[in-house]
């Protein structure tokens, strides 16, 4: 998690995301002593949002990777679509409880591993825990869109370049990402990092979700909605044997389309460039995926 990082320095970190895909540095403890600076790397909020989850991820070809994600049910954990398509095992942190899981599914997200943030489909997936986790709150799942220049708390699992066990957060203003060819997101500043990817992103001082982390360019990032999805994350809830999640009262803002109309709505765009897809092209490149370190 970051506030401010220069186009230049943010230039050099793409290359790394893109290609390198390099370990970043570990710190196992979960204490949130010695944080870096807030100007540069947000601010600590593990103690605030006790629903945040870390998530080490296993991908069928053998390879690890560290997502961030929350937990909206004992069993039941929201990510990043891409931390979900095409992996095969998950650890997921709670505080200091580890729990295990090997069934995640996405909504339509069906990248094939594509590092790209494909705009056509939802970046959002669950896994679904092998053992119940309690939690003194679980978050309530926005069912309603938020105006544009809404300030949001934006969570993640790196600081400073590190993946301890905690987590940060920075506050970044939003708005529509229809606007830059993101039907399904909100967009603004960016602040994530690689590992920052299915964080929550939260309305100030309280514990709805209005979006999870999706990924970033030189200019901005990309907040997956939670609300165009509620009624699936509490059907997939209930379904779970996991109880009911908490969403906003009053119904979708906007009507959740079917997903298998959704996927098969999006055929042919995989790996298809914002430029190709959105109405406006987008200023800083592309969006590429903000999950993929190697834990």
């Amino acid at each position: 998690m970051r506030w401010r990082t220069s186009a230049a320095a943010l230039g050099a970190s793409l290359c790394v995301i893109a290609g390198c895909v390099a370990p970043v540095a570990q710190d196992s403890s979960d204490a949130e002593t010695s944080v870096p600076s807030p100007a540069t790397d947000g601010t600590p909020r593990t103690a605030t949002y006790p629903e945040a989850t870390l998530i080490d991820v296993q991908a069928s070809t053998g390879a690890s990777y560290a997502c961030s994600a929350v937990l909206v049910a004992p069993r039941v954990v929201l990510t990043a679509g891409h931390c979900v398509d095409g992996m095969v095992l998950w650890d997921a942190y709670v505080g200091g409880v580890h729990a295990t899981s090997s069934r995640g599914e996405t909504y339509d997200w069906s990248e094939s591993g594509a590092t790209m943030v494909n705009p056509g489909h939802h970046d959002v997936g669950l896994v679904y825990l092998d053992q119940p986790v309690f939690v003194p709150v679980y978050p309530t799942i926005s069912a309603a869109a938020v105006p544009d220049g809404t300030v949001v708390d934006d969570v993640g699992r790196v600081g400073g370049g590190r993946q301890p066990h905690a987590f940060f957060g920075a506050p970044v203003t939003v708005s529509t990402g229809a606007a830059v060819g993101y039907p399904y997101d909100y967009y603004g500043s960016a602040v994530i990092q690689h590992g920052d990817s299915g964080g929550p992103v939260f309305l100030p001082s309280t514990h709805t979700l209005v979006a999870i982390n999706s990924g970033a360019n030189a200019a901005m990032e990309v907040l997956a909605r939670v609300d165009l999805v509620a009624t699936w994350i509490a059907e997939r809830v209930a379904a779970s044997g996991s109880g009911d999640a908490h969403t906003d009262a009053g119904g979708d803002a906007t009507a959740m389309p079917d997903a298998a109309a959704t996927q098969a709505s999006a055929v042919g765009q995989n790996g298809d460039t914002p430029a190709q897809v959105g109405a406006t092209p987008l200023p800083g490149g592309a969006m590429i995926a903000a999950g993929w370190t190697a834990p």
